[in-house]
C-alpha cells in the first residue's frame, strides 16, 4: 500500500512537470493559439501589425501567419507561426510541401509569436527519401 502511493505520488509529479513544460512557452511568449473552430466561427485573429493569424482552414485565403508546429531555441516541440510571404519560392502550405520535396538539403524557417517578429523557434523542413 505504501509503495502504490508512492508510485501515484510520482506519476502525478512527472505528468505536472510534463504539462507544465509544454504549456510553458504559452505563458513566456504570452503565445496566441486560436482554435480551428475560433477560426471557423470568427475568422482569423489579426495582430498589432494588421497580419492574420491562425491555422489555416484548408480552404479560402490562407493567413498571413501560419500555425505550425516546430523546435523551439531550446529543443523542444512547440507551436508558433511561419511567415510565407518571408520566402521568395513557397507562398502556400501546397507549394511548401511541393518545395520541399524538390529540395536536396534539409532547411527551416523561423517560428515565430502571433506578432510574427518574436522568434521563438524553427520550422524544420526535411526533404523526404521517397
Amino acid at each position: 500500500m505504501k509503495y502504490k502511493r508512492i508510485f501515484w505520488g510520482a506519476g502525478c509529479l512527472i505528468a505536472f512537470l510534463c504539462y507544465t513544460g509544454i504549456n510553458d512557452y504559452k505563458t513566456r511568449y504570452n503565445l496566441l493559439l486560436p482554435s480551428l473552430e475560433e477560426v471557423q466561427e470568427n475568422g482569423y485573429a489579426i495582430n498589432e501589425y494588421g497580419q492574420t493569424y491562425g491555422p489555416y482552414l484548408g480552404y479560402g485565403p490562407e493567413p498571413d501567419l501560419i500555425r505550425a508546429k516546430g523546435i523551439s531555441v531550446n529543443g523542444d516541440k512547440i507551436f508558433g507561426y511561419i511567415n510565407l510571404s518571408e520566402n521568395d519560392e513557397p507562398k502556400t502550405l501546397e507549394e511548401v510541401l511541393a518545395y520541399t520535396a524538390d529540395k536536396d538539403v534539409n532547411s527551416s524557417w523561423n517560428l515565430y509569436t502571433q506578432d510574427g517578429r518574436t522568434i521563438i523557434g524553427t520550422f524544420p523542413y526535411v526533404k523526404s527519401n521517397k
